[in-house]
């Protein structure tokens, strides 16, 4: 067993890509390009590794994996009594969904747990899911890594008289885990770490992807989505890539991959893709310029500040 902190990968982008192609009657590319896509990020963070000299080692968690047995432990809870911050391994067949995301302002700077672009304001969501349920809830989650929007939230349900007794997760590391625990909460997941040097979601590196990146809200409201490489995010702060030269070779890595994502999708549906049309736009006033241009200056910019 290696003595290297693990890097949490939860492999989630070619499902949330079939999903929307399903539901958009388009076609996208198949395995082999998500299979690639993943074994060039899991290389860019491993040599982020030895680039900084810290000791950690990247483990890519199947998506099939974590859905299927985050869903059997759901099963065993009443389902009218389940309801899920996730969209990535429940289903609104599964269960009820409290639309929340983490957002960030127009300097990338956190401004906490949000509604999730097109949904109603938290307040708003509480008060449906109080008028809709009893006493008691159960939480589900994809990853507890700080535990600080799990126990915001059940803090919003318990001042309207709903009490959260459980917490369910694909992934739980320690520290958030025992916040939870210490808020009166039962804390269930299918895989557990003590510790870790992150822990990411792999559609947070690719442009564009359903539910990637944070969502950076402006003050009228208006929002767009920022992935974790630049020049849209903060790979160092967001992804804890360590040196500016492994940020910049991770953020080309993810740049390029993600033009080839969306040239596929073209050339596979014989279309043009605008900005304004992929599922997380990186500009509010997106519109009818090709996205995969759009991206390719974008690379422009990070190769000419090297």
């Amino acid at each position: 067993m290696s003595d290297k902190l693990p890097y949490i990968i939860s492999a989630d982008t070619e499902y949330l890509m079939n999903v929307w192609g399903e539901r958009n009657n388009l076609k996208v590319p198949d395995s082999g390009f998500f299979t690639d896509f993943q074994a060039g990020c899991v290389e860019h963070i491993a040599s982020a590794s030895s680039f900084s000299g810290n000791d950690f080692e990247p483990i890519v968690i199947p998506h099939d994996k974590l859905a299927s047995e985050l869903q059997g432990l759901v099963s065993r809870y009443r389902q009218d009594g389940v309801v899920a911050l996730d969209r990535a391994y429940i289903g609104d067949s599964i269960a009820r969904h409290f639309e929340v995301t983490r957002a960030v302002n127009t300097d990338l700077e956190s401004i906490g747990t949000q509604p999730r672009p097109y949904t109603p304001a938290i307040s708003k969501q509480i008060d449906r899911l109080v008028a809709n349920s009893g006493t008691d809830l159960t939480l589900v989650d994809d990853v507890i890594f700080s535990g600080d929007a799990i126990v915001e939230v059940s803090e919003l349900l318990r001042a309207k008289g709903v009490q959260v007794s459980t917490v369910l997760a694909a992934i739980a590391i320690g520290e958030g885990r025992r916040k939870i625990e210490e808020a009166g909460i039962e804390v269930k997941s299918v895989v557990e770490y003590e510790d870790v040097k992150d822990e990411i979601c792999e559609r947070d590196f690719l442009a564009g992807v359903p539910f990637s990146g944070r969502t950076v809200y402006q003050e009228d409201g208006s929002h767009y989505s920022a992935p974790y490489f630049a020049p849209f995010g903060l790979p160092e702060r967001w992804a804890s890539i360590d040196g500016t030269t492994a940020a910049r070779k991770l953020s080309l890595y993810c740049i390029e991959r993600s033009i080839e994502l969306w040239q596929q999708v073209e050339n596979l549906n014989k279309m043009n893709v605008p900005h304004g049309f992929v599922p997380r736009r990186l500009e509010y006033n997106a519109g009818d310029e090709n996205f995969a241009a759009y991206l390719l200056a974008a690379k422009s910019s990070i190769q000419n500040d090297s």
